[in-house]
């Protein structure tokens, strides 16, 4: 793990994945077949593959899917290695990552799933590679927040000022693992136990200092830039298909007034509501996620 003195890794699923890339190593787990419809799997923002921990049982124990289901650690997250140097994690930079992970996978098709940022990301990665995903399914978010070209200077600002400010960041450290998942059950997205364990699965690791999340701190800059409304509809344009979104009633798309607006804008998604929050795909209610996900993937 880059910019971390590991000792010990914690319990984690043995089918994992690992995939050399520039001189940096992503990490995933792996669940279902090689021989199964290969889909990919991107968790949000401060999260890790184990975000997937109850939804690909779901489909391939509960529902039969035949899958390669495939969930990454984005770059800076769980087990996967910081990125070098200053430098914003900025939502198209994980693009080249992905080409290269399914590249090596052998995929010349597949299906993607992304939560939150990993929604994002999804969309973006779609609408610069159509020919080679079959269906994209956004969990919880679609498209980046937009900005005016005018706030390009004040954006800019911030990034590099926060990148600054973080390399001084020390590490949060807690005196036992209970106390690091406690902490993440109260974090911006409260969490339910269960689900916050999942994630500490990956995601918490210990030295002789004690047990902390191994999260890059750049991940908390500002983006350097972002997109404007006339680029990510110039994007989503070329999404060849109708996309399937999933939000939950008490998550962050029902009560987003600029998405609501945006969705009305367009005729090729369509939006599914489940109760639950914005990691309703976990615990909460997995299985009537991949319900969801089962019908777009066979139509």
């Amino acid at each position: 793990m880059s910019n971390t003195a590991v000792d010990t890794r914690l319990n984690f699923d043995r089918s994992e994945c690992q995939f050399n890339i520039a001189g940096r190593v992503i990490r995933g787990k792996r669940w279902g077949s090689e021989a199964g419809r290969p889909v990919l799997a991107l968790h949000g923002w401060m999260d890790n593959a184990g975000s997937f921990n109850y939804l690909a049982p779901a489909l391939i124990e509960q529902l039969g899917m035949d899958l390669n289901f495939v969930a990454l650690d984005m770059a800076g997250h769980g087990q996967s290695d910081h990125k070098i140097g200053l430098g914003a994690y900025n939502i198209w930079q994980d693009l080249s990552d992905l080409l290269a992970v399914v590249n090596e996978l052998g995929w010349k098709e597949f299906y993607i799933i992304g939560h939150s940022r990993g929604a994002m990301i999804s969309t973006l990665f779609t609408a610069t590679n159509p020919t080679r995903v079959t269906r994209l399914v956004a969990l919880e978010s679609i498209i980046p927040e937009p900005f005016l070209d005018s706030e390009a200077p004040k954006q800019m600002a911030k990034s590099i000022r926060d990148q600054v400010k973080l390399m001084a960041k020390p590490i949060n450290y807690y005196a036992n693992l209970d106390r690091a998942i406690k902490a993440r059950e109260k974090g911006r997205y409260k969490l339910s136990r269960a689900d916050a364990e999942a994630l500490a699965e990956r995601g918490v690791a210990k030295n002789e200092k004690g047990y902390y999340w191994c999260l890059d701190p750049k991940l908390l800059a500002a983006s350097e830039l972002k997109l404007t409304m006339a680029q990510i509809n110039a994007f989503f344009d070329e999404v060849p298909y109708t996309v399937k979104l999933v939000a939950g009633e008490e998550g962050l798309v029902l009560t987003h007034a600029g998405l609501q607006h945006w969705l009305r804008t367009r005729n090729n998604i369509c939006c599914d509501i489940i109760p639950g929050g914005h990691h309703m795909h976990m615990s909460e209610q997995a299985e009537a996620v991949a319900e969801v996900i089962q019908k777009y993937f066979d139509e």
